[in-house]
């Protein structure tokens, strides 16, 4: 996943934000996968380093609106995902879970250090692969469609966001 956002991004000192979310977001796919479960203690000190690597890339950049610009998508996505979350709970017993929440605001710094398209295309790409794989996996009696791991399908929708959401712009 890191060697695809690597080839199609344009900046070069960004690729190690990449290698992070996608070395890591392998293992959280693994795990969500496998548990329904994105834990802490992997996911916080993730974000710190992607936010590190965000303010190293910019800082090699000499261009501090990319750090400003990945903040800016943190805070908005965050904010989608925590309304979200309290909707699902509310609403609709539980069906959005609080390591998406924590999960979406490393995936938004990476993704918004690259552009708003990378963050629109990569946040709304997980949707769109949650909701088309989760039925057709559900129709196959893979996954349960009451509940389903969502940290795979944002992880993916992020990799395809940086690589491919500048096409959009």
């Amino acid at each position: 996943m890191a060697g695809v956002v690597a080839w199609r991004i344009d900046h070069s000192e960004l690729v190690p934000v990449w290698v992070l979310i996608a070395g890591v977001g392998s293992w959280l796919i693994f795990i969500d996968w496998r548990t329904r479960l994105l834990p802490i203690v992997i996911v916080a000190p993730t974000y710190l380093a992607t936010l590190a690597l965000v303010g190293l890339g910019a800082a090699l950049l000499g261009d501090a609106q990319v750090f400003v610009h990945a903040l800016v998508a943190n805070i908005v996505v965050y904010v989608i995902f925590r309304i979200l979350y309290w909707l699902g709970g509310r609403f609709f017993g539980g069906a959005f879970g609080y390591g998406d929440v924590r999960l979406s605001g490393v995936l938004a710094l990476g993704l918004g250090a690259l552009g708003s398209s990378e963050v629109t295309v990569g946040i709304y790409g997980g949707f769109v692969l949650g909701a088309i794989l989760g039925l057709v996996l559900s129709k196959l009696r893979i996954v349960d469609p009451k509940g389903y791991a969502f940290g795979p399908f944002m992880v993916v929708g992020a990799i395809i966001g940086a690589a491919w959401g500048g096409s959009f712009s």
